[in-house]
């Protein structure tokens, strides 16, 4: 961590405990005040260095700049700003989610159904990927820190040598004991889920990355409601064409990359909203000049 890093965040939790001192003395009821903590326990609780790796990820190849801020380390090592707390309740329960309905599918097979949920290390040994590398399983919060942190946790973290891309799919299954299918799970909000007709565009990409390294050819889609998990699923057919997609656009930032250029913004919004360097984007800063 920076001195830069540490320090911002040893500011950040010396204002909040007076925030909340202050608050102990206040009138404020008691529920208020212990809410109040909560709050700030948790917001402390996520406030960490930016560890993300500096390999390209499917779910930022939306956005050129996204790919090459994040190869080029920017922003790595600082605190970012926190989540508010409801975006960090949403992304946790999420988590939780894919666990739970990994858990359910690797129980198909032994129900009698055609289901079953496949080792992904396996399936590379067996396929002969040597261009994709195994790191077994992760800690989501640092791509960094490869381990298998609990029992509950079924996804195999790859990193593609070839293309310098992590690839961390929710599953791949087999039906009928031939086919290969992978597996993706979205969470989303009501309203979101009661107008779904079909795959989220914005989710194709990432469908597109891990079909082109994996060698396969279909993917379902399985978006669950928040407020009440009903569940909707889809299936997205890849070509060719969708799968050279991915290696073109990797490509492509890789020459902004070499020459240091700062490539041109989205004009996807949505794909802003959350961005982690929505700040020095905004200011048009390169990293490395």
């Amino acid at each position: 961590m920076s001195r830069n890093s540490l320090g911002n965040l040893h500011k950040l939790i010396a204002v909040t405990r007076a925030d909340t001192q202050v608050n102990e003395k206040s009138a404020l009821p008691l529920e208020v005040m212990f809410l109040n903590s909560l709050e700030q326990t948790i917001t402390l609780e996520n406030t960490k260095p930016n560890r993300s790796s500096t390999y390209y990820k499917p779910s930022s190849m939306n956005c050129l700049r996204n790919m090459y801020y994040g190869v080029k380390g920017a922003l790595k090592g600082d605190i970012l700003e926190p989540m508010k707390t409801n975006v960090i309740g949403i992304c946790e329960s999420g988590t939780d989610r894919h666990k739970r309905i990994q858990y359910y599918i690797t129980k198909m097979k032994k129900l009698g159904f055609s289901w079953e949920y496949l080792d992904v290390a396996k399936y590379i040994k067996d396929n002969n990927l040597s261009n994709l590398e195994v790191k077994e399983y992760y800690h989501k919060d640092d791509e960094e820190n490869y381990h298998k942190d609990d029992e509950d946790n079924f996804e195999t973290l790859l990193v593609d040598k070839e293309l310098n891309m992590i690839l961390s799919m929710d599953g791949l299954l087999k039906y009928n004991g031939t086919e290969i299918i992978g597996f993706e799970y979205k969470t989303e909000s009501d309203s979101t889920w009661i107008n779904r007709v079909d795959i989220n565009e914005d989710h194709k990409n990432q469908a597109f990355a891990y079909a082109s390294r994996l060698g396969i050819d279909r993917i379902i889609f399985v978006y669950e409601n928040r407020n009440n998990c009903f569940k909707k699923s889809y299936m997205l057919n890849i070509t060719k064409e969708n799968k050279d997609y991915i290696i073109n656009r990797v490509n492509d930032c890789e020459k902004y990359v070499k020459t240091n250029t700062l490539p041109p913004k989205t004009d996807n919004k949505k794909t802003c909203y959350f961005c982690k360097y929505k700040d020095i984007c905004d200011k048009d800063i390169n990293v490395g000049e």
